[in-house]
C-alpha cells in the first residue's frame, strides 16, 4: 500500500493477512492489539475514553468501508471522529 503525500489517496489495493502469534514471543503485538481495540470500542460502543487517551499514538487511520477515497484517511489534520464515518449496517 502506498499513500500519496499530497492527496492522501491510496494508490494500490490493500492486502490483508492475519496470523495468530503467541504474545510471549512477540509482546509488541499487544500494543497494536490495544490500539485497535480502542478504535473498535469507539466505533461499536461509542465509548471514546480509551481512543481519546491514545489518539496521539495513531499516525493515520484508514476507513476501509468508506467509498469516498479522499475522505477515508484520518490523520492529525483530519482527525478521526465517529460522527464522520458511515454507520455500520
Amino acid at each position: 500500500m502506498r499513500i500519496r503525500r499530497n492527496s492522501g489517496k491510496i494508490e494500490d489495493d490493500l492486502t490483508y493477512r492475519c496470523s495468530i502469534i503467541d504474545a510471549k514471543n512477540s509482546p509488541e503485538n499487544s500494543v497494536v492489539d490495544y490500539l485497535l481495540w480502542a478504535v473498535q470500542r469507539y466505533i461499536l460502543k461509542g465509548e471514546e475514553r480509551f481512543f481519546i487517551a491514545l489518539e496521539n499514538k495513531y499516525n493515520f487511520i484508514i476507513d476501509l468501508y468508506d467509498d469516498k477515497a479522499s475522505d477515508n484517511i484520518y490523520n492529525s489534520e483530519n482527525q478521526f471522529r465517529i460522527e464522520k464515518i458511515e454507520k455500520i449496517k
